[in-house]
């Protein structure tokens, strides 16, 4: 620790956190290796990336209580991932986002005046919301406890910069009584309105499984109406989700001694001990969202300084290539999407590459498929019951709903095991599948969302079919392949 780097730690170590420092800390090869050369590593948290922990008033909030206290809202379609083959309760099922995500802003002034908040005092009053119908003419409701939105938006109007015009306060708002509040994301429903709902569409509960007997009150989540906010707004974390930036600061554009690329910025809260960003799935849609527009704005610029005939072109003459559809425009265009996985132009560069190993190398020797097992995984169960330990009851939650509430850290977990599985097979001293000349392999999602992965081996001096005799192919796979049924619990004890 002789260079000023290691010192500095230390000093906010101690100074900051109160660490030992007589006693042995643990410290990842990333920033042990950055901090070697004399330099902070951009992913340390001393980096300006500290942020405080999650109030109480902001904690335990559900879907349409935590909507009604955010500045801006991502819309996404988020689908429940169903296995083809037998059924899952829904709070065992992984998440997909389906299509784009929108960021409309919202009135939270009017949604405070319309819900009225201001009036609340200790006594608990709990309305009940209905979302916004489907296309399949379906209503998901819940029940808002009003005193905690009130005691949120308070916390958020005294410690959040993006509250500080937020008026709570009734006497503040009294004057405002005859505004028209239909700007705002929620409004309040009359009897015969309420009568049309339950007669036209099927309304089910989101979370709440009864009524409590004081939602004496309906209300109805609005289709939101604006324009629609850029994804590269410096201040669309915090104002998209306060609950995980309390006091408005911590998110990537803040100033900070290292600037951070925005991939490690993902990895940095995707891989912090903090679960507050692995639980909140709307948050890892919008950091996908970003990464695939991030992905395809760099292709973009690549192409038109690497295209000989789009350089010095202005916007204008751009557009015009892009509306007349010129042909040599198009094709450097069909290449933007092979950055994106998953998508054809993705595999289509794949595919050649799979067809140029076939070439060169013949027919593969192996095919493999690994699973994830992780139901049967105990180690990851207890893993994941331990980094998310500030969830009520974690201990009594189902394997499916450990996995559903922690996607993040069940693909880590899978990605470790499929890392170890690499080396123990390409090991040259004691393969187990023969001597790796080369491999090739793909990972996707099952319907049920779990990473599944396909390989091809290439094994040295492998006979082939065909050419070798049979009785030399069947005892190489006699050598490597083994098939048993396994005992039963009583063939065991």
């Amino acid at each position: 620790m002789d260079n000023y780097e290691w010192k500095d730690l230390a000093t906010y170590l101690w100074v900051e956190n109160c660490f030992d420092l007589s006693s042995d800390q643990r410290i990842c090869k990333y920033c042990y290796d950055k901090l070697n050369q004399n330099r902070m590593p951009a992913r340390a948290v001393h980096n300006n990336l500290e942020l405080v922990d999650i109030p109480r008033e902001l904690m335990d909030l559900n879907t349409y209580e935590s909507i009604l206290i955010q500045c801006v809202h991502p819309f996404q379609a988020i689908v429940r991932m169903e296995p083809k083959i037998g059924k899952l309760p829904p709070t065992d099922l992984q998440r997909g986002l389906k299509g784009r995500v929108v960021y409309l802003p919202l009135d939270l002034k009017k949604n405070i005046d319309t819900i009225g908040i201001e009036k609340v005092e200790e006594e608990p009053l709990v309305v009940l919301v209905n979302g916004v119908p489907t296309k399949s003419k379906k209503i998901w409701k819940d029940l808002v406890d009003v005193r905690k939105v009130k005691k949120a938006t308070l916390y958020l109007v005294k410690n959040n910069e993006y509250y500080k015009d937020v008026c709570v306060a009734a006497e503040e708002t009294a004057a405002d009584e005859d505004s028209d509040c239909s700007g705002g994301q929620i409004e309040k429903v009359d009897e015969s309105r309420s009568e049309e709902i339950y007669e036209h569409y099927t309304v089910h509960p989101l979370h709440s499984k009864e009524v409590m007997g004081n939602a004496i009150e309906l209300f109805q989540m609005k289709t939101a109406k604006g324009s629609p906010i850029s994804v590269w707004e410096e201040s669309l974390e915090a104002r998209c989700f306060p609950q995980l930036f309390p006091t408005g600061r911590g998110g990537r554009y803040d100033d900070r001694p290292l600037q951070i690329p925005a991939s490690e910025y993902r990895t940095v809260r995707l891989y912090a001990e903090d679960p507050r960003f692995c639980q909140c799935i709307p948050y890892l849609f919008h950091l996908l969202y970003e990464s695939d527009l991030s992905a395809l704005s760099y292709a973009v610029n690549h192409i038109l300084k690497s295209g000989a005939h789009l350089q010095n072109v202005s916007a204008r003459d751009f557009m015009e290539k892009v509306n007349l559809q010129d042909n040599i425009l198009e094709s450097h265009l069909i290449n933007l999407m092979a950055c994106q996985r998953g998508t054809n132009e993705y595999w289509y560069r794949r595919h050649g590459e799979l067809k140029c190993m076939l070439r060169n190398l013949g027919t593969p020797t192996w095919f493999l498929t690994l699973s994830c097992a992780e139901y049967a995984w105990d180690d990851l169960l207890q893993f994941l019951r331990e980094a998310n330990a500030n969830i009520q009851n974690i201990e009594f939650k189902t394997p499916g709903e450990l996995c559903s509430l922690d996607p993040v850290n069940v693909c880590r977990y899978f990605n470790h095991r499929f890392e170890a599985m690499m080396s123990f097979i390409t090991n040259k001293k004691n393969p187990p599948l023969g001597e790796v000349l080369d491999f090739f392999w793909r990972k996707e999602h099952q319907a049920r969302g779990a990473p599944h992965i396909h390989m091809l081996l290439w094994i040295k001096d492998a006979p082939k079919f065909g050419t070798d005799s049979d009785e030399t192919v069947m005892s190489f796979i006699e050598e490597y392949s083994t098939c048993a049924v396994p005992k039963t619990t009583e063939e065991n004890s």
